[in-house]
């Protein structure tokens, strides 16, 4: 996951724009700050996502980071996650306690080499759980544990441009 930052707008109708965007960006947060994602209760339902220009998903995907609740914002990167999440993707991840996770979710891990993952949880056994990327034909070497977890994907965002 990467820092953002995003692009100062400087002519007046890129700041009217920017302005209307900010209002509609407060609206979203507001509606999602409260909500946890649609993958913590159902295995075969999505995140919540919302396509948006570059500097909008980033700026979007910070708004909800900063909404509270120990929330962190990053850029996707890879492939193992396609089609859902590509490099285009700029993620929210929100913690969760590691007796809440369920078949399904998609979480953030930091793996053996200490690099962040994000994979679905494919099944619990013994040493924690199984997870995989949707574009992977075979699971991660490593289990996602009590000591690796950093969180669940609580939104995701999509740069179209």
């Amino acid at each position: 996951m990467l820092p953002l930052s995003l692009k100062n707008t400087t002519n007046a109708a890129n700041t009217a724009r920017f302005c209307v965007l900010n209002g509609l960006i407060l609206v979203l947060v507001a509606c999602l700050a409260g909500c946890e994602s649609s993958s913590a209760k159902n295995a075969d339902v999505t995140p919540p996502t919302s396509p948006l220009g570059g500097n909008e998903a980033l700026k979007a995907a910070m708004e909800l980071q900063d909404a509270g609740g120990g929330r962190q914002a990053g850029l996707g990167r890879g492939g193992s996650m396609e089609p859902l999440y590509d490099e285009n993707s700029v993620l929210v991840i929100s913690p969760i306690d590691f007796m809440d996770l369920e078949r399904g979710m998609h979480v953030a891990y930091r793996n053996s080499q200490g690099k962040m993952v994000v994979h679905e949880l494919i099944q619990r056994d013994g040493n924690g759980w199984i997870a995989r990327g949707l574009g992977n034909d075979s699971q991660d070497r490593d289990r996602v544990t009590v000591y690796n977890l950093v969180g669940v994907v609580y939104g995701a965002f999509f740069a179209t441009n």
